[in-house]
């Protein structure tokens, strides 16, 4: 995929970056749906179509994950006590 660089108004990008962070995608994410649907390549619809598929298709690798997770180290596994731990002793 090609990468381009633009000027926009601060206003303008922090309007984006607010509504891109509302939808839980990346600002590049939002100007190539919004692009795409100014011009006619899609539309709004089959957009938010798209992007709700994929975060059920995340969630659902999450959950799968979770899974695998719990039955190598165990039900009790805490991951968040273990980032607190890693965290802890590497920058401490």
């Amino acid at each position: 995929m090609a990468k381009v660089n633009i000027s926009l108004p601060d206003e303008a990008l922090r309007l984006i970056d607010q509504e891109a962070e509302r939808r839980h995608i990346s600002r590049s994410e939002y100007i190539r749906l919004a692009t795409e649907t100014y011009a006619g390549f899609t539309n709004v619809e089959e957009a938010n179509s798209k992007i709700l598929a994929e975060r059920r298709e995340a969630c659902k690798r999450i959950d799968e994950l979770r899974e695998e997770i719990t039955e190598i180290l165990g039900p009790d596994f805490d991951p968040l006590e273990e980032l607190r731990k890693l965290r802890a002793t590497r920058w401490a």
